[in-house]
């Protein structure tokens, strides 16, 4: 039987897990980007160095400089809120995933998510193994959510009468790194042996070596940090559980569902429920890590607060589709209808559906005499207020540019310039790139370093001045952009590149 997770694989088959480049970057990026020689490159010249040796003045370690992982802010809400993604610096990346992946240490991670394991805590997001070599990680994370997380939330009502809903605040930007090791050893003893040479301490040590010695917040975007932050949060799990023990709570009275910092609390006791969700917050507060009040209630109708808001608004409209075929006469209705839509439930995992629905049927769709320029203009507003879109609506509106015969490039610069209004723009130039690269007639000045590792241009991605000289001989950055992929593409995206589930 193959394995689910990552915690199911022994500590060989995990580093090479870890070091494949879709569990190095789980964003989604154009195809020719490729990180496998990177990874490769670092993992032949670091071998069995310790960081020490890798070090260019033994008085100077990596946290003492800034920029050493890349940051790419991808924006939330077409506004001012923004994720903080980060490529992780290869050099470190591979000295914590051998670290963490030695065999005693490996042992230690297994044994942690097992002894932290409560019967009525549930946690549905330690990270998947792929069985398809090229299936992107959140093509498998997503189906776990929908079956271990939202079915079970729904059939968790034939139990209880209550559900309490919530989420924490900025996770991932939130985490104390120093409540690694309290989660591995506990953290009197952890705080008791700071100086002691355990996984902890390495762990701690290494995103303060990531993050300018700072010790608020892990990285994001990598299975690695996936894992560190659920290393967190299982520690969260235990200390609710005992907490609530303590308080004489038996196993019957409560049932919780995690998804990684999203909670659904179960019961059948108001009063009970809301003890549960005090002890909660207090054990939360204790990690640095605060509950998300927007995003936070108790309700009666276990069912429907199972489902996302966004799913629920489009199930309460009548049908817009028959199959796999639209009910609408022409794209620029579809458009304007997922518009709407996207106003209403903005960023949401609904309009990234609607939109790939409809990117799916549109080379088989009769849009000839549709006006290109008005159905990119709509799809750019959608764009603008889901920016999780960026993707899918940049492939829609490559196809749309295929049609227009005169002025392409004044379009192209319109779309550009009004991407340009938002804050933090990195992902969108990586995308409209994708487009315009073969584009020879539009000249855009990209901004986003990792735009110009596509045009063959050498910029700086980490700061890897603490790194020795010798070690960085023949550092392949190039490589990152694979140039056969890049020269094959056309200027029309297709749906298999943007797409998680097309496999």
């Amino acid at each position: 039987m193959k394995p689910n997770t990552i915690i199911e694989l022994d500590s060989r088959k995990a580093r090479e897990y870890l070091l494949l480049p879709s569990s190095y970057c789980t964003v989604n990026l154009p195809e020719y980007y490729d990180f496998s020689k990177i990874l490769k490159f670092v993992k032949q010249v670091v071998g069995r160095k310790d960081i020490h040796t890798c070090l260019a003045d033994k008085k100077k370690m990596p946290s003492g400089f800034e920029g050493v992982n890349h940051q790419l802010l991808m924006n939330k809400d077409g506004r001012y809120a923004y994720r903080r993604i980060q490529l992780a610096n290869p050099y470190i990346y591979y000295l914590l995933v051998r670290t963490i992946t030695e065999a005693d240490n490996w042992d230690v991670v297994k044994r942690h998510f097992v002894n932290r394991g409560r019967p009525n805590i549930i946690v549905a997001s330690l990270p998947k193994v792929k069985k398809i070599k090229k299936q992107a990680q959140a093509g498998i994370d997503i189906p776990a959510w929908w079956d271990d997380f939202e079915q079970e939330s729904i059939a968790l009502a034939l139990k209880y009468q209550y559900v309490f809903i919530t989420d924490i605040t900025d996770c991932y930007g939130s985490i104390y790194t120093h409540t690694i090791p309290w989660s591995l050893y506990g953290k009197n003893y952890a705080k008791e042996h700071r100086a002691e040479k355990n996984l902890g301490n390495a762990i701690d040590h290494y995103m303060g070596a990531m993050n300018y010695d700072q010790t608020n917040g892990i990285p994001q975007g990598s299975v690695l940090f996936d894992l560190i932050a659920e290393m967190v949060l299982a520690y969260a799990d235990a200390c609710l559980y005992d907490k609530l023990a303590a308080k004489g709570f038996g196993d019957e009275e409560y049932y919780i569902l995690r998804y990684r910092d999203d909670y659904r609390v179960f019961a059948n006791s108001k009063e009970r429920l809301e003890t549960i969700v005090m002890v909660l917050q207090e054990v939360l507060i204790d990690l640095n890590l605060r509950m998300n009040s927007s995003k936070t209630h108790l309700s009666e109708e276990i069912v429907l607060s199972s489902i996302k808001a966004d799913k629920l608004a489009y199930l309460s409209q009548p049908p817009i589709y028959k199959g796999r075929y639209s009910l609408f006469t022409t794209v620029q209705k579809e458009l304007l209808y997922i518009l709407q839509f996207a106003k209403k439930q903005p960023n949401s995992g609904m309009v990234a559906r609607l939109l790939s629905e409809l990117l799916n049927r549109i080379d088989k769709s009769k849009y000839e005499k549709e006006n290109m320029r008005v159905l990119i203009s709509i799809t750019l507003e959608i764009m603008m207020t889901s920016p999780r879109v960026f993707n899918v609506g940049t492939a829609l509106i490559s196809c749309f540019l295929n049609r227009i015969e005169y002025n392409k490039d004044v379009v192209v610069k319109d779309v550009y310039t009004k991407l340009r209004r938002m804050s933090n723009t990195g992902e969108s130039e990586i995308w409209l790139q994708r487009i315009t690269f073969h584009m020879n007639y539009v000249e855009i000045a990209y901004e986003e370093p990792l735009t110009q590792l596509v045009k063959g241009n050498e910029v700086k991605i980490w700061n890897n001045t603490w790194v020795k000289p010798a070690l960085l001989e023949s550092f392949p950055l190039l490589s990152i952009c694979n140039t056969e992929i890049r020269d094959a593409q056309t200027p029309i995206i297709e749906a298999k590149e943007v797409s998680i589930f097309d496999y």
